[in-house]
């Protein structure tokens, strides 16, 4: 690992950033009449839950099954409304952590998401400090399929051998570390900030060439 240039950073999202909050579903629930438990059933039982993180049913889509359900005429920026503030906690100690990385290392985020998430995140001052910002819903695929990885790695116009990739699911680690990332698991800031210094990361290190 130490023979490894590394030049990029590759983040997941929730609970590694962000204290991943999930009070979302109560909040739609309210809105829709119903409650938290029937909502999951509908969206897995449905397939909508997996089709809308990987892109295969568009915002206005989603809705338009939502208000044929519900009799209701909910809008795309009312799913922002319930669960983008599912991301509104960022870890305290990041904001100061990207700053020290960034212009040494390319920085990007890899997330498993939907536009429900993702329209409010892009929407925060943090999603600004990175060079590339890569949703399963856009590229079509979700982790731990290879192909996110790779489309994330195209993205950032860089390879896995000079990447270092960092989720909180040991199967999103253990993938990416098939197709030749350094990679760790992390749930904390102090993890990830451990993690970065074990894989050779250094704050104030040499720019990304």
């Amino acid at each position: 690992m130490a023979s490894r240039k590394i030049t990029w950073i590759l983040f997941d999202l929730g609970n590694v950033l962000i204290e991943l909050h999930a009070d979302g579903l109560g909040r739609a629930a309210a809105a829709l009449g119903s409650t938290p438990e029937r909502l999951v059933a509908l969206f897995n039982e449905s397939g909508m839950a997996q089709a809308i993180a990987l892109g295969k049913l568009s915002p206005q889509e989603f809705v338009e099954q939502i208000n044929r359900r519900f009799g209701t005429s909910v809008a795309p920026a009312d799913v922002v409304s319930w669960f983008g503030p599912e991301l509104a906690v960022v870890f305290p100690e990041v904001p100061g952590l990207i700053a020290s990385l960034k212009g040494h290392y390319g920085l990007a985020i890899l997330s498993n998401t939907f536009f429900g998430h993702w329209d409010y995140f892009i929407a925060m001052d943090l999603a600004r400090q990175f060079d590339a910002l890569i949703a399963s819903h856009l590229i079509g695929f979700c982790k731990p399929d290879p192909r996110a990885y790779r489309a994330a790695l195209d993205r950032m116009g860089a390879t896995a051998a000079e990447t270092v990739f960092v989720d909180d699911l040991a199967e999103n680690v253990q993938a990416a570390r098939a197709l030749g990332f350094t990679t760790f698991q992390s749930t904390t800031p102090a993890e990830l900030i451990q993690g970065l210094q074990r894989a050779g990361v250094v704050c104030g290190g040499p720019p990304a060439k």
